[in-house]
């Protein structure tokens, strides 16, 4: 602990080995010390934060008080950002910061979730928390709603517990001050719905995954595929000859 102690606060160590791996709790505790020398991003801050939260048993009766510091933290950030936006900052650039802010906010409260839940703390869920829209590409305006997607086993008992993470998040998110909008999908149910809405398939094929299953993602992303190629076909089928061939959005 002295070693990390040392590295955490000695700026005239900092080199390769400054950012050698320091325990969450240490690197909350430390993280004034460590500010002053180099700010870590903002988005693996709020990240460490719940980690460090999670680094013990979560008591559900205490959480809301340990998320507090969380929130203050957040909202900092928040502030910051219509400051530098005030100041003339890129909007473009805060938009791409916000959602890292976002993206470190989520993972951080999966992984707190995951613990809450009665199941082996090793044991990866069922679950796929998946950024859509704007939030998809890595830009959240300051204030925008972030739209997302929660996909989930189909095995019922998997799904259930899918679904409970996925309500912890949700509920946390709100608590914290994001606005997110969440649809819970299987694959099947979210393929079903892209086929009575073709530009929801389209939308879904720019998505990205911030945390979870890489498999229900992969299995989601396989069936967009085919479900687009089969429209792409269908349409230039469906085109008079000699018209011009209409073009699908990335």
């Amino acid at each position: 602990m002295c070693a990390h102690y040392a590295r955490a606060t000695a700026p005239e160590q900092a080199g390769p080995d400054y950012d050698a791996p320091i325990d969450p709790w240490l690197r909350m505790r430390l993280a004034p010390v460590r500010e002053a020398h180099r700010p870590a991003p903002a988005g693996a801050t709020v990240r460490d934060a719940l980690r460090a939260i999670a680094s013990a048993p979560p008591d559900p009766a205490t959480l809301a008080l340990e998320l507090r510091p969380v929130r203050a933290l957040l909202d900092r950030e928040r502030a910051r950002f219509r400051q530098r936006l005030a100041d003339g900052a890129p909007a473009v650039e805060i938009a791409h910061a916000a959602a890292r802010l976002l993206d470190g906010t989520i993972i951080g409260l999966c992984h707190l979730g995951r613990l809450l839940e009665p199941r082996p703390a090793g044991m990866v869920p069922p679950l796929a928390v998946i950024a859509r829209g704007h939030y998809g590409g890595r830009k959240l305006a300051p204030g925008a709603s972030a739209d997302l997607l929660f996909l989930v086993a189909a095995d019922p008992a998997r799904r259930e517990h899918g679904l409970a993470v996925a309500r912890f998040v949700e509920r946390e998110l709100a608590g914290l001050g994001w606005h997110a909008s969440g649809a819970k999908r299987t694959v099947r149910g979210c393929l079903a719905e892209t086929r009575l809405d073709p530009a929801m398939a389209v939308d879904l094929s720019g998505a990205r995954l911030v945390w979870g299953c890489h498999g229900l993602f992969a299995d989601l992303r396989a069936g967009l595929a085919h479900a687009l190629g089969r429209s792409e076909r269908r349409t230039i089928r469906d085109t008079p000859e000699g018209s011009a061939r209409p073009v699908l959005a990335a």
